[in-house]
């Protein structure tokens, strides 16, 4: 990589940003007490495109860096999703190279974009390559990487906090050595000064979810932030974040139901920042919105945002807290819950203690142990209500921001099987607008409808099967009085006294039409009743023949007949029963 632009400056030297930018950057409001403010002291950029314009690379910069191509190349594709600029290009690496960049000692953040696009004379396919920093494997890519990304998308970009003990930050490309013809490739680079003990906090005690113990998160711990949200507010761009860049989405996509039990709140009161959380911790937007549950619903419901993640490892959660209402005016007039992975990680939340006041930000940070191994996508849930007496006096449980990170595993390694972000779908249990309620509605609703009326087809083509052949002996039957009635003491026995654990259908669909989402059954419960349903059909079927085999042993080749409705069905051959599930399964059937 050339260090020299045409002008005579390092490439790797920090790009120096305007200083009026950063006094415009990084002034942020002040309140009685004295505000932390934060510059970055080391700030790089490194685009692949041919031109570079201010705020291409993420942030504006006051000079333009060439980098010398001899060890990489430079590849060219068209771009589906922007009209305005059409062609995009990627800096192509086709064997091992590291770039190494001069930085200060502390953590830094670290951001890698990506345009998943066919680049003019390659195979996006044999994009094949890893990722490192330091000792740090950051991203590992494999051909199923590529299988859902859409050319339509925006850039894949991944963010990582890496903390340097000397000051030669060394990014390295590897393409993979098992594959003919594969490489490595990258679009923009982004490497920003970050606050010591912002995320990457050495020996601070962190509470284990679900867990009596802490747990600590050593220096050498790397990061990778995988989701960051404005609860209940708009985009925050890179612009407008502190000095750091960050980017602050919306979380409507992650937010698991709104059935008219939450709203979206505006600030009441004027946010300022304070000596409890740094001024830079989040912007001040982030706190002067948030989702809340209504106080007229009922206290076992909860608001719950869903963020796919990957196995095999620890993740730090962050929420952050504001109380924004002018009516709480003391303690204990807004007390919630707050619920991670369906555990209870705070059962006593007061965000006008914590922050002793109105107005004030605050956080609080979490550990969710995910690092056993396994195939899929895990689900981190998180969730605020008013369960276990916890009270809504003023108002309802709320939140502001959240941000999860993925912690690096005892091998210092961050990659996933997702290296480009996870693509985010509805979870079975999603509604989230009224299009989808009504939609998941009619088809669990369809399906459980589709097997009651399935069990009564069966029943009806059993008892017709089983009168086919003796037709004319079940006529005898009918002059002999040969007939097997059955009482109502024996129907009651039979049933359990008609119990309601034994229809099969009525109740699943009865949950399937719920007012509320979260009481109606998931697509799991669907599908799982549906199995049990069909083992309840093939289970009624050999009870029958079961009953039916005794009694022809006891009347010793005697025709046999059955009175429904008050007619006589003809005797049943029984000779051959299909072997199925034994009744005392059918009884006692296991759960999942």
């Amino acid at each position: 990589m050339k260090t020299e632009s045409p002008n005579g400056n390092s490439l790797l030297a920090p790009i120096m940003f305007l200083p009026f930018f950063f006094i415009a950057c990084c002034i942020v409001p002040s309140s009685a007490d004295k505000p932390s403010y934060y510059i970055p002291p080391d700030t790089f950029a490194v685009d692949c495109s041919p031109s570079v314009a201010p705020h291409d690379a993420g942030f504006p910069y006051d000079q333009k860096y060439e980098i010398d191509f001899s060890s990489v190349s430079r590849v060219y594709a068209v771009d589906p999703s922007s009209s305005e600029k059409p062609r995009i290009s990627a800096c192509i690496f086709r064997k091992q190279v590291t770039w190494p960049f001069i930085v200060s000692d502390g953590p830094n953040f670290i951001r890698l974009y990506f345009k998943l696009v066919a680049y003019s004379g390659l195979n996006i396919s044999k994009a094949l390559f890893s990722i490192n920093v330091g000792p740090y494997t950051l991203i590992t890519t494999s051909e199923s990487s590529y299988s859902k990304y859409s050319p339509n998308s925006d850039y894949a970009i991944r963010e990582f906090c890496v903390s340097m003990d000397g000051q030669v930050l060394n990014v390295t490309f590897t393409p993979s050595s098992k594959v003919f013809g594969a490489y490595a490739f990258i679009n923009k680079i982004e490497i920003v000064s970050m606050p010591s003990k912002l995320y990457i906090q050495e020996d601070a005690p962190f509470s284990l979810v679900g867990q009596p113990t802490h747990y600590f998160m050593g220096n050498s711990t790397a990061l990778e932030m995988i989701y960051r949200m404005n609860i209940g507010g708009d985009v925050i761009s890179d612009l407008e974040d502190t000095c750091m860049f960050r980017r602050w989405t919306r979380d409507d996509d992650y937010f698991m139901s709104n059935d008219g039990n939450t709203s979206i709140v505006e600030s009441e009161v004027e946010v300022n920042s304070s000596l409890l959380v740094p001024s830079y911790a989040a912007p001040l937007q982030v706190y002067t919105s948030a989702r809340t549950i209504l106080q007229t619903t009922e206290s076992k419901y909860r608001a719950t945002w869903l963020c796919p993640v990957d196995h095999g490892f620890y993740y730090l959660v962050r929420l952050h807290f504001c109380e924004i209402s002018r009516t709480i005016k003391q303690d204990g007039q807004r007390v919630f819950s707050i619920y991670i992975n369906n555990q209870t990680a705070e059962d006593h939340v007061d965000v006008f203690n914590w922050s002793h006041g109105t107005g004030i930000p605050i956080y609080r940070d979490y550990i969710v142990n995910f690092s056993r191994y396994g195939e899929g996508i895990e689900y981190l849930t998180v969730a605020i209500g008013s369960n276990n007496g916890s009270s809504a006096e003023y108002g309802g449980p709320i939140l502001n921001g959240l941000e999860i990170f993925k912690l690096s595993d005892i091998s210092n390694n961050l990659a996933g099987i997702h290296p480009f972000g996870l693509i985010v779908t509805p979870h079975p249990n999603f509604s989230g607008g009224n299009d989808a309620v009504i939609i998941y509605r009619v088809l669990t609703g369809l399906m459980a409808a589709l097997t009651a009326i399935g069990l009564l087809g069966f029943f009806c083509l059993f008892c017709s099967s089983l009168s086919k052949e003796r037709r004319k002996s079940s006529k005898q039957d009918q002059s002999s009085g040969h007939c097997r009635i059955f009482t109502i003491a024996e129907t009651k026995s039979a049933t359990n006294n008609f119990a309601d654990n034994l229809l099969i259908g009525n109740d699943i669909a009865r949950k399937c039409l719920a007012d509320r989402g979260n009481e109606r059954p998931s697509m799991g419960d669907v599908l799982w009743n549906l199995e049990l349903a069909m083992k309840q059909q093939e289970g009624a079927g050999q009870q029958v023949a079961g009953s039916v085999r005794k009694e022809v042993n006891r009347r010793k080749n005697d025709d046999l007949s059955i009175m429904i409705d008050g007619q006589r069905c003809s005797g049943f051959d029984i000779s051959d029963p299909t072997p199925g599930v034994e009744f005392s399964e059918i009884m006692a059937p296991t759960g999942r």
